[in-house]
């Protein structure tokens, strides 16, 4: 049995970072949490994101300078085998599981790692506020009889 070095939350934490950020961007937590609640409805702990981010510069996926993300040359590729993979929303992340534990990656090891703990951790709560107070704008409204 194969021994995979990513889990189904990286993977999801990685596709909702590629498909909210550009290229050598600074990393936008409300934009990954809402992200992450499109693809799986669900709202990713500080821990989770902190967990997944180390791992990507582990295996030079991203590399991290303060808080702007770079997408490497092997981070690019793994993101255009994603993009050109048909399926719809909701098989993104199993889609992008399975090319981040793809036995063609040429991972280079990484052990300097850009620690985000204080930044993920200090910016958490006031980015879910930021997405919540979004999504609820863009929301149609309910009555006081549950009606739309």
């Amino acid at each position: 049995m194969k021994n995979n070095y990513f889990n189904r939350t990286d993977a999801l934490v990685f596709t909702a970072f590629f498909m909210t950020h550009e290229n050598t961007s600074e990393i936008n937590l409300s934009a990954i949490i809402g992200a992450g609640d499109a693809l799986s409805h669900a709202i990713f702990s500080p821990e989770e994101i902190i967990s997944a981010f180390g791992k990507f510069q582990r295996k030079s996926i991203v590399l991290i300078e303060d808080t702007t993300v770079t997408i490497s040359d092997t981070g690019k590729e793994i993101i255009e085998n994603c993009q050109q993979t048909k399926g719809g929303l909701f098989s993104r992340v199993d889609i992008t599981l399975k090319k981040l534990n793809s036995s063609r990656n040429r991972f280079i090891d990484n052990d300097i790692v850009t620690d985000l703990t204080g930044f993920v951790k200090n910016g958490f709560n006031e980015a879910y506020k930021r997405y919540h107070d979004s999504a609820n704008r863009q929301s149609p409204r309910r009555k006081s009889d549950g009606k739309p």
